[in-house]
């Protein structure tokens, strides 16, 4: 493997790791009842000053299509 292919794989690691985390982030804040998980995104930006508007909106879409197969089997 080169450098560009170590680096790429790197960072799909990153990734979803990430993910995991904001997922994980949604989830506490959506048993915590205290917001409208449509208007989470700004909240997921607010707790990882790395993601961008339009990666916190993709995540949080992620998380809503995902929610069923992750906590129902």
């Amino acid at each position: 493997m080169n450098h560009n292919e170590n680096a790429w794989i790197d960072n799909k690691a990153k990734e979803g790791e990430l993910k995991e985390e904001v997922f994980a982030f949604l989830d506490e804040v959506r048993e915590s009842g205290m917001i409208n998980m449509f208007g989470a995104a700004p909240h997921i930006r607010y707790a990882f000053p790395d993601v961008d508007t339009a990666q916190s909106r993709t995540l949080l879409k992620e998380w809503m299509e995902t929610f069923g197969e992750r906590h129902n089997g």
